[in-house]
């Protein structure tokens, strides 16, 4: 009678296992369809900020009047002076 205990126990532990690695790979599978790059492990392009040139991702990157910024403030900060 105890080994059929634990064999559900081991049943369960494999159910469980199965289904977080389902759902890891739902969420990869979704990032991967609205722009990702995790899956296919491809690099995005990066961008350097006018004004501070911190390298940034071109899908981040904020373009203004032709130039590129790390964050709106930086762009604001850039057009000021």
């Amino acid at each position: 009678m105890s080994w059929l205990m634990w064999l559900a126990l081991c049943l369960l532990v494999v159910a469980a296992v199965v289904s977080k690695f389902r759902n890891v790979r739902f969420i990869l599978l979704k990032q991967n369809k609205a722009g990702g790059t995790r899956e296919t492990g491809g690099a995005e392009q990066m961008l350097p900020c006018e004004h501070c040139h911190v390298y940034i991702p071109e899908s981040e990157a904020i373009r203004r009047s032709g130039a590129v910024f790390c964050s709106k403030d930086h762009s604001i900060r850039h057009f000021s002076y």
